[in-house]
């Protein structure tokens, strides 16, 4: 691994959860991207398109559960269309969400066992029993981070990201 700044390290969780807010962002539906008659219809012409189809779904057939490389967390359901692939020249990342009744306590105490099984834990991040965060460096080279954040209505949202290190 290279040689990375201590505190870079440690702001690594919090990029993830930027990177996958703002790949949530770019997912939906831009106006610039849709056809004129889409956003300027004719004065007094009511709209009536029916051509123009939904933005299409975001490919997820690259993010599999073994690029993700983590066991989804007991009873957890999937967050439709949260599987990301991001790409860069440091690596690609990969990232998928799942919601539970749980805490992020017993959220994070489940992928601490389960992430030591795969490589050396890092010093996991802690703000309150609202935000949970577990990451490891993986005996393959690759890192993988854990959040799991409560929605203060009964809710964890679990973030699972993968990063791959450009060779």
């Amino acid at each position: 691994m290279p040689n990375i700044p201590y505190a870079a390290k440690m702001n690594w969780p919090i990029v993830c959860v930027l990177t996958m807010s703002l790949a949530a962002c770019g997912a939906q539906g831009d106006a610039g991207n849709m056809p004129a008659s889409a956003t300027d219809p004719a004065p007094g012409k009511a709209f009536q398109d029916a051509t123009i189809a939904p933005p299409a779904a975001p490919a997820q057939g690259e993010v599999t559960d073994e690029k993700i490389g983590l066991p989804v967390y007991p009873g957890a359901t999937e967050v439709e269309y949260s599987r990301v692939k991001l790409h860069s020249d440091v690596g690609d990342a990969f990232s998928v969400a799942y919601q539970t009744t749980d805490s992020p306590t017993q959220v994070a105490a489940f992928y601490q066992l389960e992430a030591a099984k795969l490589g050396t834990m890092k010093e996991s991040m802690s703000t309150s029993e609202l935000l949970k965060s577990v990451a490891v460096d993986r005996t393959d080279g690759s890192t993988s981070t854990i959040q799991a954040r409560t929605d203060g209505k009964g809710n964890t949202l679990v973030s699972i990201h993968r990063f791959f290190p450009a060779k």
